[in-house]
């Protein structure tokens, strides 16, 4: 048996067990391909192929643990909360930053900007 190409560039047509297809997207990097059929519909996005579909149950603990953290981060840095909302919060939340963390060198030298702004004198 030869093998024969088949061409499945952006708007070339198929003919899969008995009806056509024409390929409306293509993506080489992956090897897939986006089919439509003539009357408009589309070929299942993200067919299973017989696996199972993905799930935290596939994670190992460690890995389980970070997907946790990363989430909490993010709930945090859009809303303040590491649960995400403000009416449940955890230990120690919200946090309230200490002005003494910026410490006085960093607060002495956006006196020194802000002055010298006011001044009209230009930024070395």
């Amino acid at each position: 048996m030869t093998a024969a190409a088949v061409d499945v560039s952006v708007g070339s047509a198929l003919v899969l067990d008995g009806d056509e297809w024409r390929v409306e997207r293509g993506e080489p990097h992956t090897g897939r391909v986006q089919l439509v059929a003539l009357d408009g519909t589309r070929q299942a996005e993200g067919a299973s192929r017989g696996r199972q579909p993905k799930s935290l149950g596939d994670l190992t603990p460690h890995r389980l643990e970070l997907v946790r953290v990363r989430l909490e981060h993010l709930a945090e840095v859009r809303t303040g909360f590491r649960s995400g909302d403000r009416l449940r919060p955890g230990p120690g939340e919200p946090l309230v930053i200490d002005r003494t963390v910026l410490g006085s060198g960093l607060r002495g030298a956006c006196r020194l900007v802000r002055c010298e702004l006011v001044a009209g004198r230009p930024l070395r």
